[in-house]
């Protein structure tokens, strides 16, 4: 019997950690099958301990809350506050929510805060630090770049041009 630890010739007695023990039909029910995000639960509708990335919401009956409900969020510590984001999110310290790069900045990839964007988009790269500017708008006809002066490869059907790296 799954979960099951301590056992009679007919009936669990016990369960390991991470499984609820029914005594009304002597078995173990795995606590996230009952709960979402629930590692660890001491009845049907209690959880005592969350997967990684969710928190107990002690305002629903003890269950999980997932950080992921909240776009772009890894970690939080409590219901709406988002403490860590993924990759292309940053967080913003005064609503503790996650905004995406792409919103704050156009065409960023990845930023650390909403002044900083550190990676652009495949095809645009850093102007100022901070903004992102096509690679094609200084080197007509290039797709990918490292500044704008320096065109790393061009658009289908153009090559770059011998010993140049700003003519394609």
């Amino acid at each position: 019997m799954d979960g099951c630890i301590q056992c009679n010739t007919t009936n669990c007695l016990a369960c390991s950690s991470g499984y609820f023990y029914n005594a009304a039909n002597f078995s173990c029910l795995l606590c996230s099958n009952i709960m979402p995000n629930c590692s660890t639960c001491s009845s049907i509708s209690q959880c005592t301990q969350c997967n990684n990335g969710s928190i107990i919401n002690p305002s629903n009956n003890s269950q999980c809350y997932a950080c992921s409900s909240m776009p772009g969020c890894l970690t939080c510590t409590d219901v709406g506050v988002c403490s860590s984001c993924a990759a292309g999110f940053y967080l913003n310290t005064n609503t503790s929510q996650c905004v995406a790069c792409a919103v704050q900045f156009n065409k960023c990839l990845l930023c650390t805060e909403a002044a900083n964007c550190t990676q652009c988009i495949s095809g645009f790269t850093f102007v100022n630090s901070s903004f992102c500017v096509s690679c094609n708008s200084s080197v007509a006809n290039c797709a990918q770049c490292t500044d704008l002066a320096v065109c790393t490869q061009c658009s289908p059907t153009y090559t770059l041009a011998q010993n140049s790296t700003n003519v394609c």
